[in-house]
């Protein structure tokens, strides 16, 4: 694995594949996202994201380009996050030269005409719609106000609002400004894992408009924009009554570390013993053993500086205090016994042994997929990280010796009142004094 920096501050990582296969897989980062965007422009850069497949200076239209990509098999793909946005593309490695020029010509030279914006924009509020109708989607997104209260993160990367407020919103030539803004070479990183050497990589990259473009970004760093978390004394609470969510939509999250801290990797096997295995806590205790919950998840997210730690779960609403039939206690009195067993008495050694088990298998199979190598060198080059641990090396680094104690201190380190917060979600919810009197249980 290496790293190069070009003189107009274009940056790559690249990775010698380990698949006998002639792929390559390639993940362009924009050191843009959601975060970076004021009240007068939120929503901007997924509206970016869209655009840059509807033209431009070289290849007119969206047809054009797609027809690049399906011609020979590519699968090309772009996702907008509250930090970054990314495109990839994964290919026969024969054409990597070729679809490098077209990523940077999409890039670095979308036209946006207006009669596509106009069209796209009314495709974004679809989707932004679509995703609205979606309860388990939004209580993520009331959960992210509360845990982010006062930073940028606490808005979602986009939302009908954004769009909807008046005619006026989101104005192509706004949206232009801030694409112009942001979309420069300096701001760019090119993650690629691939059978191709590195200097065949080299000489596709200088071809391309990555490099042909000069000018320095004057955008400012993600530094700037990192307001300190609005102060916290006890336990939030949001309950959303929504028409037409028959279940009860439960998530308790609590704030964690950034990034850039080792307690992160602890969380990550914490998620894995509580909901990421058919033998974590959650499934067992809350499914299996009292049958109180149709499914449960946990995200963690990790940023410049703060991070998350998120466990989701629903239930049928007449099962949020009481058990089947009336009997045995509740989702909200059992997950409040959950957490604080987890408090009180942490891990024992034979349940990290089948959770450090299952990490490890987990990583050896994702790395079928070379793109999971590719978009976790380049997320962590974008986060600032010095020393990149290959993928396939990181449950040694990171995992094989965490320890009982470990994981007990970083329990009781987050798992507190003062950093948690509570969202509930349905169409018949029970009072906010209710829940509050279960949640006063816990001892955190």
């Amino acid at each position: 694995m290496f790293r190069k920096k070009y003189p107009n501050g274009f940056r790559i990582i690249y990775e010698k594949s380990k698949n006998v296969l002639p792929v390559s897989a390639v993940n362009v980062f924009c050191d843009v996202g959601s975060i970076h965007e004021t009240d007068d422009i939120r929503g901007a850069s997924h509206m970016i994201e869209h655009m840059c497949f509807k033209g431009t200076k070289n290849i007119a239209t969206a047809n054009e380009i797609f027809i690049e990509y399906d011609k020979i098999g590519a699968d090309f793909n772009a996702f907008t996050t509250k930090r970054y946005t990314c495109y990839s593309f994964k290919c026969e490695s024969k054409y990597l030269e070729k679809l490098i020029l077209i990523i940077s010509d999409m890039m670095l030279n979308s036209t946006f005409p207006k009669n596509e914006y106009d069209k796209e924009h009314e495709v974004v509020i679809e989707e932004n719609i679509d995703n609205e109708n979606d309860a388990e989607d939004q209580i993520y997104t009331y959960t992210d106000k509360l845990i982010y209260t006062g930073t940028q993160f606490e808005y979602p990367v986009d939302t009908s609002s954004y769009h909807l407020k008046k005619r006026s919103a989101l104005p192509r030539t706004g949206v232009v400004e801030f694409y112009r803004k942001y979309y420069v070479p300096n701001n760019m990183i090119f993650s690629i894992v691939t059978d191709v050497a590195a200097e065949t990589v080299d000489k596709y990259i200088k071809k391309s408009y990555f490099i042909k473009r000069v000018g320095l970004s004057e955008a400012p760093g993600v530094g700037l924009l990192m307001n300190e978390l609005r102060p916290q004394h006890d336990i939030q609470y949001h309950l959303i009554k929504k028409r037409g969510v028959d279940n009860f939509l439960l998530t308790v999250g609590f704030r964690v570390c950034s990034i850039h801290s080792d307690d992160r990797w602890k969380l990550d096997v914490l998620q894995h013993l509580l909901s990421g295995t058919m033998s974590g806590r959650i499934f067992m205790k809350l499914r299996e053993k009292k049958g109180l919950i149709y499914s449960s998840d946990i995200e963690t997210n990790y940023f410049d500086k703060y991070g998350d730690f998120t466990i989701f779960t629903q239930t049928d609403q007449r099962l949020i205090f009481k058990g089947n039939n009336g009997i045995g206690t509740g989702l909200l009195p059992s997950f409040v016994a959950l957490l604080n067993d987890l408090v009180k008495n942490g891990v024992d050694e034979k349940e990290l042994k089948i959770v450090k088990g299952f990490i490890r298998g987990s990583i050896l199979i994702e790395q079928e997929d070379i793109n999971t190598s590719c978009e976790y060198n380049g997320t962590e080059f974008l986060m600032g990280k010095e020393n990149i641990v290959p993928y396939r090396d990181m449950f040694k680094k990171y995992y094989e010796n965490i320890t009982c104690q470990d994981m007990n201190t970083v329990i009781k380190k987050y798992m507190k009142r003062e950093l948690m917060s509570v969202c509930m979600m349905g169409e018949h919810l029970p009072s906010q004094t209710s829940v509050k009197k279960e949640f006063d249980n816990f001892v955190g």
